[in-house]
């Protein structure tokens, strides 16, 4: 007995200690602590994290190579595109794959310094939706620089003239302007409208898709976007297809000299035999016609963006009754982070809010009415939230019943 007793003992004194090497030495541990806290189980993100520190080295090799690959498969497909262009009759496509060529070393360098490397995740925008203002200038970034070096590819190969291109319409560098503007005009208006709690960004549950570019949050056709994207890719068609014809003008012996003032690719004479005008090499200009429609499609549509508001909404109300004193919990959304107001029979709530965030609401039910007299039991009083400075849609009401009776201990 004595020795089961002493053993028990030297036990309790080992777990203590062990305890105790993890405790300040001003918090000695008690000597009647004789529990081991358990140890947790790893969480999901731990085992997560755990499985990728395990196949660390695999990760970090790929990272080392996969940028040497990348620039290895671009120096093989320049020097391709470079013993296989023509550099007589211009026959084929072959020095718009130079323009391609172009677009994907944009892609390549883009994808590096962002981390993303599926195209459609450089458009994607914080909510994990596609963004049409990041789309269209994309889209223009990609069509500009497509056919500045395919018309820079010709010049260079086929006139032998290696100088830059320096005859740029203004109208091209308008569109560029505005594309920019309108992507980071839209940013703004979002940034400024979640600052004063009148718009709430949510994740999308479901990947990225194409339909986020025509659709709003709600899922729902967006004309606004419609509108934008497709004038958008109408624009980029036509300058591809004055891109394509800029090339044929050049190996045709057209005179393109009026080109040098950003005038639209026309043939106004043929030139002598042999004889090519370089000047039929510079980037095509943009139809005013299609510039206003650009313009009025990008202007609706940050107006649009000016005029979205997310409205908060309440959706139910638990529990629908209770006595004084009940946790009432005001579901919903679009309340937003930061407290609104809180009213109950249009009179401000009185007492203190627990907590306050985008889905739900919850306070303590008061003791007293506005008057400071007791509830009337069987009340239905009208709850009504104030957020963003906006009024929440639906109707919320809360039953008063009798408070719970309480019964005194007297000392005998």
């Amino acid at each position: 007995m004595h020795s089961s007793s002493a053993l028990s003992q030297n036990e309790r004194h080992v777990s203590v200690a062990r305890q105790g090497e993890h405790r300040r030495a001003e918090n000695p541990p008690s000597v009647s602590d004789t529990s081991v806290a358990p140890i947790p189980a790893p969480t999901a993100q731990q085992t997560i994290s755990a499985a990728s520190r395990t196949d660390d080295p695999r990760a970090a090799l790929r990272r080392r190579w996969t940028g040497p690959l990348i620039v290895v498969l671009l120096v093989v497909a320049a020097w391709v595109l470079l013993a296989h262009t023509s550099r007589t009759d211009g026959g084929g496509w072959s020095f718009e794959w130079w323009g391609v060529y172009a677009v994907v070393v944009l892609f390549a360098i883009t994808s590096a310094l962002s981390g993303r490397f599926w195209p459609i995740k450089i458009v994607e925008g914080d909510d994990g939706r596609l963004s049409v203002s990041k789309a269209q200038i994309a889209i223009w970034t990609a069509a500009v620089a497509y056919s500045y070096v395919t018309l820079y590819a010709a010049r260079a190969l086929a006139a032998h003239d290696l100088r830059p291109i320096d005859n740029i319409p203004m109208n091209v560098l308008i569109v560029l302007g505005i594309s920019a503007a309108s992507a980071i005009g839209a940013k703004a208006i979002t940034v400024n409208k979640i600052a004063s709690n009148q718009l709430h960004t949510t994740s999308k549950p479901d990947p990225a898709s194409l339909g986020d570019l025509v659709a709003g949050n709600d899922n729902c056709p967006d004309l606004n976007k419609v509108q934008m994207l497709f004038w958008t890719l109408v624009s980029v068609a036509v300058y591809l297809s004055l891109t394509h014809g800029a090339i044929g003008h050049f190996f045709r012996g057209v005179d393109c000299s009026s080109a040098s003032t950003g005038a639209a690719m026309t043939a106004i004479g043929t030139l002598a035999t042999g004889l090519r005008d370089t000047n039929c090499l510079g980037l095509p200009n943009i139809d005013p016609v299609l510039m206003v429609l650009m313009g009025l499609s990008h202007g609706t549509y940050l107006g649009g963006m000016l005029t979205q508001t997310d409205l908060p909404r309440i959706t139910g109300v638990s529990p629908l009754s209770g006595p004084p004193g009940t946790t009432v919990v005001v579901q919903g959304m679009d309340f937003g982070t930061a407290p609104g107001s809180l009213y109950l029979a249009n009179v401000a709530y009185w007492g203190p809010v627990m907590t306050w965030d985008d889905e739900k609401i919850a306070f303590g039910w008061p003791a007293n009415d506005a008057t400071g007299q007791p509830w009337v039991t069987g009340t239905s009083v009208a709850i009504t939230i104030v957020a963003g400075g906006q009024q929440a849609q639906g109707t919320a009401s809360f039953t008063v019943t009798q408070p719970v009776a309480t019964t005194a201990l007297v000392a005998s």
